[in-house]
């Protein structure tokens, strides 16, 4: 593996990715990357596979078979719906997955009655990575972010307690589709259905649970009810997270 270390630590500087970061996306020991970077040891041939899709290269690079550290297609930045992903925004940059801040457990999507908080979006103390292809679109006034998931109502959509729900206030939430929601001050993850007459039922994915129905004068008031975000992916518990 001549030149490995080296190109090892070209590329990833290239994508902008740190070698901490990369540690916890491949699910290795803190200080394994940098290891690798000093050639004091060597990953694995199915390791090596997983770094050169991580950091969207090939492994005939990283092993100097080739000196083009791009693959076919690789444009040099990522864009959804032709709009670019800013380093400025709260998603960081990467190649394959983005970094999204988790919010703490105070304002956690409660599955159940809601948590009793309105609104309230402090900053986050850690990270889980997400892949870019979740999102069909990002906008940076309304950034990403996932919350830890309590109570049982969804878990019939793959919501069960402890994951990671990633919301996404930037795409659209249409009829039937899952969403962090704001009603009367309380926090929760429902179906929503709109119905002709302007009212919302808020359904679980849970038969022990009873739908929610909220009518017009309430749903076309956001002092009452919101649509926080669409739930855009589920990520479970033991998910690689990156602290601050």
């Amino acid at each position: 593996m001549d030149n490995f270390g080296e190109r090892l630590r070209t590329i990833r500087k290239l994508r902008g990715i740190k070698s901490n970061v990369l540690c916890n996306m491949l699910d290795v020991a803190s200080g394994t990357v940098s290891r690798w970077e000093t050639n004091n040891r060597n990953p694995g041939f199915e390791t090596l596979k997983k770094i050169a899709v991580i950091l969207n290269t090939s492994v005939a690079y990283l092993l100097a078979e080739t000196n083009d550290p791009n693959p076919h297609g690789w444009q040099g930045s990522l864009n959804y719906n032709d709009k670019k992903i800013e380093e400025k925004s709260n998603v960081r940059l990467g190649v394959k997955f983005l970094e999204i801040p988790i919010m703490p457990m105070a304002t956690a999507a409660s599955c159940g009655a809601g948590n009793g908080l309105y609104g309230v979006i402090p900053e986050s103390t850690e990270n889980i990575f997400v892949e870019a292809s979740t999102f069909t679109c990002l906008d940076d006034t309304r950034k990403p972010f996932a919350v830890p998931v309590e109570g049982d109502s969804m878990i019939g959509a793959g919501l069960e307690e402890g994951a990671f729900a990633v919301i996404n206030p930037a795409e659209d939430v249409i009829n039937g589709d899952t969403a962090l929601i704001c009603y009367n001050n309380n926090w929760l993850i429902k179906w929503v259905i709109y119905n002709p007459d302007g009212s919302v039922d808020l359904k679980p994915a849970n038969p022990n649970y009873s739908p929610m129905h909220i009518e017009s004068a309430y749903a076309s008031d956001p002092s009452w009810f919101r649509i926080i975000g669409k739930v855009v992916a589920t990520v479970k518990k033991g998910f690689p997270k990156r602290a601050f």
